[in-house]
């Protein structure tokens, strides 16, 4: 999904995305700029000496990004899931089964 997408979602009177799905975002940004400080440090003659360090930084921040982009998909489906079975007919006596098990799912 493309971010102006992603916002017009997140604004609307959608569920989702929502906090979960916001929050990894926020992180994403903040892995993002890390790496990015890394990688202008790399550039630096004077900061050579530091080359793995700043180089194992921009390594972890590429797979936080990554784990955070998939948290982000598994968190919305995850949520409707939840929200599909509280709008399960209060008459199916399955209902509270359904309900428990997109909860532990999630």
């Amino acid at each position: 999904m493309e971010i102006d997408e992603y916002i017009n979602n997140l604004k609307s009177d959608s569920a989702a995305p929502g906090g979960g799905s916001a929050s990894a975002l926020t992180s994403i940004f903040s892995a993002s700029l890390n790496s990015m400080a890394s990688l202008l440090s790399l550039k630096k003659e004077k900061l050579r000496e530091n080359y793995g360090k700043y180089n194992n930084i921009v390594l972890q921040s590429n797979k936080i990004i990554d784990d955070l982009k998939s948290l982000m998909n598994e968190d919305e489906k995850n949520f409707m899931d939840i929200m599909d079975a509280l709008r399960i007919s209060r008459n199916d006596k399955n209902r509270p089964n359904k309900i428990n098990y997109a909860v532990k799912k999630a």
